[in-house]
This record gives C-alpha cells, structure tokens and sequence, in this order.
C-alpha cells in the first residue's frame, strides 16, 4: 500500500492531467485497483509456486523416513484466493482516497495539494512493511532452528520401531460409555 501510494503521488501530474480532461475519478481510482490487483495476483502466483515446490521439502524435514503426500488442497486454495482479494483492496484504498484528493488545477501547477500527509503516510506504510518483514523473518528462522533442535534430539527410543495408528471409535459403532473400556483392551493388547 505504501509503495502503491508513493507511485501514486510520483504521477500526481499525469493524473492531473486525466481528471482535467474529463476522466473521471471512479476512471483514475480504478487504474488503481486493476495494479494493486496484477500485483497481488502475481505474488499469489509466486507464493503458490514457491510452496508447492518447498512443501515435499518440508515434509522430508519434519518427517524423515516417512512417506506422506501432502499437497495444496481446495481449502488452501480458496483462502489464498480470499486473500489475495483482501490485500488487493487493502492496498489500493490508501492510493484511491489520495487520488480521489486530487485538485486538478494544483496537480497540473506541480503542487500535491495535500501538504505532508500523503508523503507521511506512505513513509508510515513501509517502514511498517520493513518491520512486519523483519519480524516474519526472525520468527520463521527462530521456527526452523526449533524444528531442526527438536528433530535432532534423542527421544530416548528407536524411531524406526515405533508405530503410530489413528482411529474413530465413534465411527465404528461404539459409543462414550464403551469407548474408555475399548482403550484399555487397545491398551493392554498393545502392551503383551
């Protein structure tokens, strides 16, 4: 959104010049929203690629020997899509209430019009970008030593010899009452 709006004001003139000539402004606002829209769809694009060749990465990491299949599903999908829209109207709102702003007389005289606030607020948005980045990247460096710590450790058995099974007793026809019964024979039997 900073980024946005400081393209935005750099073509204060030119959007002068469009509202002068009779573009109206739904016309310049939505110039903005069609760019804030390419961009976030690239970077879903990106993001998209980016995981789907890092996820049998992951899963190879956390779960070493193991063979899982893991994919993007249709749920993950749908809110990398939702948001995807949402970051794109977040981000064009701040460049649309600006350019909404404009005075085409002052724009085409080189004057911005609104003093100070739009440079603050563009200034605002990205030293807030660099420092939510900064601390997305600490915490996702922080993780990846934990994961790395916590698979390295010795968890004072062999892992091959371990097996590991998930079940719904609910599913097969028992109900509470019987179920803590049904554990302690899984239990027992397991155990002999």
């Amino acid at each position: 959104s900073g980024l946005l709006l400081v393209r935005s004001m750099s073509r204060h003139r030119e959007i002068g010049v469009r509202l002068a000539i009779g573009a109206g402004t739904f016309r310049v606002v939505r110039l903005s929203f069609i760019e804030a829209f390419l961009l976030s769809a690239a970077g879903a694009l990106a993001g998209w690629l980016l995981a789907s060749w890092l996820l049998p990465s992951a899963v190879r990491l956390l779960a070493p020997g193991q063979v899982l299949v893991v994919s993007l599903g249709g749920q993950s999908m749908l809110l990398m899509v939702g948001l995807t829209l949402f970051t794109t109207v977040l981000s064009a709102l701040t460049p649309a209430w600006w350019i909404a702003r404009i005075q085409p007389l002052q724009a085409l005289s080189g004057s911005q019009g609104l003093g100070q606030a739009p440079v603050r607020l563009s200034r605002l948005l990205v030293i807030t970008q660099f420092a939510l980045a900064v601390a997305l990247v600490t915490i996702a460096t922080a993780l990846g030593e934990e994961v790395r710590r916590a698979l390295s450790a010795d968890p004072g058995f062999e892992r091959e010899q371990v097996i590991t099974a998930v079940f719904d007793p609910e599913s097969a026809g028992y109900d509470e009452t019987t179920v803590a019964s049904l554990l302690t024979r899984i239990e027992s039997a397991a155990a002999g």
